[in-house]
């Protein structure tokens, strides 16, 4: 680990010639599993089934209600501000 601390510090130093050899000595090539291999390239290459929720009806009526609510509160605040500035 000190060696690539090593590394990075002098990274911008042109002289570089033994970090492939360093690099080399201290990383081993990796065989990978092949039943591994052949699960991941076909997990890769079949699309996954995507799902979309589907909107409640139920979901679809609270929404108008309480919408139908607001516009009614807002429609009587006006209503009765329009009222009070007529009389006042």
């Amino acid at each position: 680990m000190m060696n690539l601390v090593f590394w990075a510090r002098n990274a911008s130093e042109p002289h570089l010639e033994g970090l492939e050899s360093w690099l080399t000595s201290s990383l081993s090539p990796v065989e990978p599993d092949p039943a591994f291999v052949g699960r991941l390239r076909d997990r890769l290459l079949t699309p996954s089934p995507v799902s979309v929720e589907q909107c409640r009806r139920d979901r679809i009526i609270f929404v108008r209600v309480a919408l139908m609510l607001v516009a009614g509160a807002s429609l009587v605040w006006l209503i009765s501000r329009m009222l009070r500035s007529r009389s006042g």
